[in-house]
């Protein structure tokens, strides 16, 4: 445990970056008027080093259930919620993801 502080004091990092993989490069859903729809992305590490990483929704009716994860392969859960929708309404967003391994948007 010394040796590992002494690294640390000295600026020496033993962690290395993880390479990110989303399940998904789009998620596209068709939901009826008044309901809500859940559902789910993986993000995952190529090389298996671990994610640290916080997860928003950019569009006030997608809520991420998920926000914050840890691991090598988590899975990613939302809700959209269209109660407030009409018919025919078309709405758009992003998860934006910050973490350990960079900025990554689906």
């Amino acid at each position: 445990m010394r040796e590992k502080i002494s690294r640390l004091a000295r600026g020496i990092f033993d962690d290395a970056d993880p390479n990110i993989e989303l399940s998904e490069s789009r998620i596209s859903l068709e939901i009826t008027q008044g309901s809500r729809q859940k559902g789910s992305f993986r993000v995952r590490s190529a090389d298996h080093v671990q994610i640290r990483a916080m997860v928003f929704s950019s569009n006030r009716r997608m809520t991420c259930l998920t926000p914050s994860i840890t691991g090598d392969d988590i899975e990613v859960e939302y809700e959209f919620d269209a109660s407030s929708c009409r018919s025919g309404d078309i709405q758009e967003g992003t998860f934006p993801l910050v973490s350990n391994g960079g900025e990554l948007a689906l």
